[in-house]
């Protein structure tokens, strides 16, 4: 962003924004000299540092910081910064919500940490598009804000990824996804799914703990599960059918999982949605 302000900042004022899920506190860019906070900050904060050199410092912790790096500082957290160098900008946006918490923790982001981040034009985008929003819609930015906010974490997310080649693995899992959307009523295989990859098994494996959290026969069974629900709601086929359909071998191993994921068995389900449309 090219800006002759040195200094730039928005504090919005929330009112009724403090009930969204997502609500931005402060946002702006800084020439970050020297910054002590003994006591941290009341508002969980990133930082996408832009030009020049620093130290950031935290929990014990201290990095080098420079242009494509972005940290995530959680609230309270005591910490400082400083220049290494004789510019050091970088965005800051600060937030809260009551689903905060929950979401980074999906992420699996909860600590402070600094992350080196390659591809940050389009974080620097999002966050650009959230500081304009607030600067000039006083009525509704903070609910425009709320929902670009929602992107920049996911944005965030997809940066912080570490793989080692991000663009081949991409590329691999989208073949994974694709056959499996398309064959998961047929018989499928881990070395099935490798072959459709050409990943070995343990690099899939991990790929996909990577992304989902799960193994990749975990996430074929889940998708089996999903599909199997709308049979349930939109069909009068028996379970038995129904699991053959979606690609169990067994209904008993699909009722197991069924019960596993969904927390009733898929009776149960069916039950519970035939009752909601009475």
């Amino acid at each position: 962003m090219k800006n002759k302000v040195e200094k730039i900042s928005v504090y919005p004022v929330l009112a009724d924004a403090l009930m969204l899920p997502y609500y931005v506190s402060s946002i702006g860019i800084d020439d970050q000299f020297c910054f002590e906070r003994p006591n941290g900050y009341y508002h969980t904060q990133i930082y996408i540092f832009t030009e020049g050199k620093g130290e950031i410092s935290a929990k014990g912790k201290s990095y080098s910081v420079m242009p494509y790096y972005a940290c995530y500082l959680p609230k309270n957290t005591p910490h400082k910064y400083y220049h290494s160098s004789k510019k050091f900008k970088s965005w800051w946006i600060s937030f809260g919500g009551y689903d905060v918490e929950r979401l980074f923790e999906i992420f699996k982001i909860n600590d402070f940490c600094v992350f080196n981040i390659q591809e940050s034009n389009k974080l620097l985008h999002i966050i650009e598009k959230i500081y304009n929003c607030l600067i000039k819609d006083k009525l509704y930015g903070n609910y425009y804000a709320s929902a670009m906010l929602y992107e920049f974490f996911v944005e965030f997310y997809k940066c912080t990824k570490k793989l080692p080649n991000k663009k081949i693995s991409n590329k691999s899992l989208e073949k994974v996804i694709s056959f499996i959307e398309n064959e998961y009523s047929n018989k499928i295989t881990l070395n099935t799914l490798c072959k459709v990859s050409q990943l070995s098994e343990g690099y899939l494996c991990r790929l996909f703990k990577q992304y989902f959290n799960m193994r990749p026969l975990e996430y074929l069974n889940k998708k089996r599960i999903q599909q199997s629900k709308i049979l349930l709601n939109t069909s009068h086929l028996s379970i038995e059918t129904i699991a053959e359909n979606v690609g169990f071998n067994t209904p008993s191993y699909y009722t197991k999982l069924f019960r596993i994921n969904e927390g009733m068995t898929p009776s149960e389900f069916r039950t519970l949605i035939s009752n909601k449309k009475q």
